[in-house]
């Protein structure tokens, strides 16, 4: 049976999957969050998409990295629907952490207006 080894570059770039699990993986997201922290402009903020298992950790982290006062908000994306033939509640749904820099922020809000079929279709 063959069985990959990884690469020095696979080392560096994935130590969380070829380290020690989640220690390895914090130690490498604690050191990436304050170089993006160092390199964003004041007026600047940052998502951060994250999956379940480790949503908690990568907050304390982050909360540590840019302060819990520079916490903006928790966005969950739902990435598919519930599957009838689960055998437990389905993992549906990920995190976007939203922080900022700065006590300036700027929101630009994303609007597109609903089409008149959608509207027909989704509102009785």
């Amino acid at each position: 049976m063959f069985t990959k080894e990884p690469s020095i570059i696979e080392h560096k770039a994935y130590r969380d999957t070829w380290g020690r699990g989640l220690d390895s993986y914090l130690q490498w997201f604690y050191e990436t969050a304050v170089l993006l922290h160092e390199l964003l402009d004041e007026t600047g903020s940052m998502y951060v998409h994250v999956g379940e298992r480790v949503s908690y950790a990568v907050r304390a982290v982050l909360d540590e990295v840019f302060g819990p006062e520079r916490f903006v908000n928790e966005l969950i994306w739902r990435r598919s629907d519930a599957h009838a033939d689960a055998s437990a509640f389905g993992r549906i749904h990920d995190t976007l952490y939203l922080y900022s820099k700065g006590d300036t922020k700027t929101w630009n809000q994303q609007y597109v207006p609903y089409t008149d079929d959608y509207i027909k279709e989704q509102y009785r």
